[in-house]
């Protein structure tokens, strides 16, 4: 079924987050999930693995810039909600000489 109204927030929010894991010198990154960048004039999301000398780190920031979405506007961020969704659920892989660490 198709939205026929607006989606309406009460409010505009934004947030910002970053986490470090000090990594121990044995430790090798092997895998990090790709970069999601979503932009658009209404909202944005970011998030990112990387490494930052000894330190893995997350960032994700998302930010909502407007109260109201249009049906068309509501299917989109639908859709973009869901390729976040299923990037926060792919896994950092670190490996040692004696072990495979996941992150998840």
């Amino acid at each position: 079924t198709s939205r026929k109204y607006p989606y309406k927030l009460r409010y505009t929010s934004a947030i910002d987050e970053e986490v470090k894991v000090r990594l121990e010198k044995n430790m090798k990154i092997e895998s990090l999930p790709e970069i999601i960048d979503i932009k658009n004039q209404k909202y944005e999301y970011k998030m990112e693995y990387g490494r930052d000398g000894e330190f893995l780190v997350y960032k994700n920031s998302s930010s909502f810039n407007a109260l109201e979405f249009s049906p068309e506007e509501y299917l989109k961020m639908k859709a973009d909600f869901r390729l976040m969704e299923n990037s926060i659920k792919k896994r950092v892989i670190v490996t040692t000489k004696r072990s495979i660490w996941r992150f998840d």
